[in-house]
């Protein structure tokens, strides 16, 4: 499960010697990186990483940064090498644990990391049916293309009529031309941009910066990822009911949606009335 923004990660290592025993080594290492910055990864060695009993090593990472990242340790006499991953993203979720816990009938938190994955997911899905919903800011998007007459954002809508801050050439280092709120009007709902000279945005493809989502998410789209988040959730509904059997429409639905997974008709009943149109 991806971990959130600002969390803290405990990783760990046990080490063994030659009979399989717990034992201390000698020399202990952890490097973490996030794969694919420039930043030097941490190299961290004893006395740092704490060890808080014979043979079990562990070090507390706060995540502060979106990314994936890789735990490598390195220990000597005994010897082990291991490589764990740990996946960090910004939480998006139009629900609370709260409200998403009660909905899916959870009545243990011992769920709740699985169930923080599913409300995140189920969120993105209806934004691929009805575009952003959770407000967010939104940096350095492509938009292809020579010459347009309108722009229109890659991840509609945007969240007010001020809220796309720069639209610029990817040639602005050798004269591209750049455009700022003045020179521009703005549609939210449909995430469209027209140049008020009326000449057509030139020098392309372009970088755009701006706001998405919506100041108010109305309660169709929240019984919509509602529905998602059911769904998603499905198969561990046993682990939580009454009975170790799933019921037979649960059972039929998980099944249906095997190979592939499909949003449910019922959810897209909810979110119908706000899909986002194809636009050229």
């Amino acid at each position: 499960m991806s971990y959130d923004v600002g969390q803290v990660h405990t990783a760990a290592v046990e080490v063994r010697n030659s009979a399989g025993q717990l034992a201390n080594a000698t020399t202990v290492t952890l490097t973490i990186t996030r794969v694919g910055s420039a930043v030097a990864p941490d190299v961290l060695s004893l006395p740092t990483i704490q060890n808080p009993s014979t043979g079990k090593y562990t070090y507390d990472k706060l995540l502060d940064t979106a990314g994936l990242y890789r735990f490598d340790w390195v220990t000597q006499v005994p010897g082990v090498a291991t490589t764990d991953y740990q996946n960090v993203l910004p939480f998006v979720s139009v629900l609370s644990l709260a409200d998403a816990r009660e909905y899916v009938g959870a009545v243990s938190t011992l769920t709740d990391q699985k169930l923080r994955g599913m409300m995140a997911a189920a969120t993105r899905l209806a934004e691929s049916v009805v575009g952003v919903i959770v407000p967010r800011t939104i940096t350095d998007e492509f938009v292809p293309g020579y010459v347009r007459e309108v722009i229109r954002v890659p991840r509609p809508p945007v969240l007010s009529k001020t809220s796309v801050s720069q639209i610029r050439s990817i040639y602005t280092a050798t004269g591209g031309p750049v455009w700022n709120p003045a020179d521009y009007d703005v549609f939210p709902e449909a995430g469209t941009v027209y140049p008020l000279n009326r000449i057509a945005f030139w020098g392309g493809p372009w970088r755009i910066d701006y706001v998405g989502g919506r100041l108010l998410i109305e309660e169709h789209l929240v019984s919509g990822v509602k529905e998602i988040l059911w769904d998603l959730f499905a198969p561990y509904r046993n682990q939580a009911g009454d009975s170790d059997i799933p019921e037979l429409g649960d059972l039929a639905g998980f099944e249906a949606a095997l190979p592939s997974y499909r949003i449910p008709g019922r959810a897209l009943e909810y979110l119908e009335s706000d899909r986002i149109p194809g636009f050229a």
